[in-house]
């Protein structure tokens, strides 16, 4: 007889995710050239608490935000990564602003797609968790509210 077994509930919810990444990125603490860009949602309370832990600038990211990242570290949060697909978008979007160096950075990953980034040359990436098997980022994030459109907004 074969069973399953599925992990579920690595963090009691974003913010617990953010916090637990936040101590995987440690070397970018009080460094006044790191920025963090949260992707939009579900990135957003995992990313606040990273920033916050960092003392680094928040902000969110959107392909035609005019956020100047030129000469900068930048670290990229999301919430997980099943695909990849998100941040890989992301990635060349930042890349056109010519950072010094790109950060991915989730607390959860599917193992193969947080590999493939590891072949990026101006990238590191902080897969803090690759659980096997790997379902999707909700069941490993656990639950917490969506955060309004309102306060995603950068002004």
């Amino acid at each position: 007889m074969v069973t399953n077994i599925f992990v579920t509930n690595i963090f009691r919810d974003r913010k617990d995710a953010g916090q637990y990444l936040a101590r995987r990125l440690t070397k970018y603490r009080n460094r006044d050239d790191v920025v963090v860009l949260a992707l939009p949602r579900d990135g957003v309370p995992v990313a606040y608490e990273v920033a916050k832990a960092l003392n680094a600038p928040l902000d969110i990211f959107v392909v035609s935000n005019s956020l100047d990242v030129t000469g900068k570290t930048v670290i990229i949060v999301d919430d997980g990564m099943a695909t990849g697909s998100t941040m890989r978008a992301a990635v060349r979007a930042v890349r056109k602003k010519k950072p010094r160096k790109i950060v991915i950075a989730v607390p959860v990953g599917e193992r193969e797609v947080c590999n493939s980034f590891k072949q990026e040359a101006d990238t590191d990436i902080i897969c803090a968790m690759m659980p096997q098997p790997f379902n999707a980022v909700d069941t490993f994030t656990g639950t917490s509210p969506q955060p309004q459109t309102s306060r995603c907004s950068s002004s």
